[in-house]
């Protein structure tokens, strides 16, 4: 009997440090969230940053400010655990989470296309989508602007092996087409504006393709299991500095001018990025449309056979998301201005204050 009691006595000391053990580490304290950014051509960050707005939402732990060149860039960043938290386009998350990256979506931004077009070197000999045939055309690959590609080259009745596809990022591709080693890049603003105003390059008519884009609000998978508090106040800075942006236009271009390398950036070229080429839609949950865009992108990577076609997690596209946070952000929102959550959506997904470029 003596015997049992002490095995007894030492299985309950071991479940009790076992329990001490679990407890600490769900507790254990986060000191610092490492954020993922695009400087500059990322407003929302770069006045999240300005307006030291995670800390004005309740995170009381350091912020570190990660800068990438892009999205491929950043997925690499989580692979490392150098960045915990980062918004950006919705085909280099999607390709990075299907290959292994422990990371989840929690927020869903609308985005617009139509500050993405084909630039060209020579728009007198290069007029007509058709003209591009057997020429050099750059993209970075992996990200949105390669999906954007392939629909554009669609939408003209080509394929993508009538021209030659070069993988070049934004800032070469224009010292490339200034040089005419390439001949088009697929380009977005402020940098098509900066070229067209130094007639290094003009934008190819008819090569604008209406895709729907959607910026993505990644937590890592340490932040996402291990501190889930977080989640909804980084939601909260990033509604915040989106909603600001939105509605402060003349005071975003500002704030930018203040953070930029290069000062001869003219204000134009800045009100064309940051002014009427931002989606005026503020609702960040996951709506039906944005699922659906997954889904084409899944099938775009499955066509492109860098994903496995079956028996992955592309059969499961929910399994990318969890939308838990993000509807918890907009019911404690409801509650707050004592009105219902369809009401807000509402209110944040009108786009008649759209601008009239749109």
């Amino acid at each position: 009997m003596k015997i049992l009691y002490r095995i007894i006595f030492i299985l309950v000391v071991v479940v009790q440090l076992i329990a001490c053990v679990n407890r600490h580490e769900k507790t254990a304290p986060l000191t610092v969230i490492r954020v993922g950014y695009f400087p500059v051509t990322n407003p929302v960050t770069v006045y999240s940053k300005y307006a030291d707005l995670f800390r004005k939402n309740g995170i009381n732990a350091k912020i570190e400010y990660v800068k990438s060149s892009n999205g491929p860039a950043l997925i690499e960043a989580f692979l490392a655990n150098q960045v915990d938290v980062a918004a950006f386009g919705d085909q280099p998350a999607i390709m990075g989470w299907l290959r292994g990256v422990d990371v989840k979506a929690v927020a869903n931004f609308p985005r617009k296309a139509t500050d993405t077009w084909i630039i060209v070197a020579d728009s007198q000999k290069i007029k007509t989508m058709q003209d591009l045939k057997g020429k050099k055309i750059s993209v970075q690959i992996g990200t949105t602007s390669q999906h954007w590609l392939f629909l554009s080259l669609d939408q003209a009745g080509m394929k993508i092996s009538d021209v030659k596809m070069l993988n070049v990022l934004g800032g070469d591709a224009s010292v490339a087409l200034m040089t005419k080693e390439i001949d088009a890049a697929v380009l977005s603003e402020p940098t098509i504006s900066l070229l067209e105003e130094r007639k290094i390059a003009r934008k190819l008519k008819g090569s604008y393709c209406p895709r729907t884009n959607c910026g993505i609000l990644l937590v890592s998978g340490d932040i996402y299991r291990n501190h889930p508090e977080v989640i909804k106040p980084i939601i909260a800075t990033y509604w915040d500095a989106t909603s600001w942006v939105i509605d402060n236009t003349d005071k975003v271009i500002d704030v930018i001018k203040s953070q930029i390398t290069y000062k001869d950036l003219p204000k134009d070229v800045l009100t064309r990025q940051y002014g009427r080429n931002l989606s005026q839609v503020k609702y960040i949950g996951f709506t039906d449309s944005a699922k659906v865009g997954y889904k084409k992108i899944i099938g775009f990577l499955k066509d492109l056979k860098v994903v496995p076609q079956y028996g992955t997690l592309a059969d499961s596209t929910e399994k990318f998301y969890d939308s838990r946070f993000v509807d918890e952000y907009y019911e404690d929102k409801a509650k707050r201005y004592n009105t219902t959550v369809a009401e807000i959506i509402k209110r944040e997904s009108d786009r008649s204050k759209r601008t009239k470029s749109d």
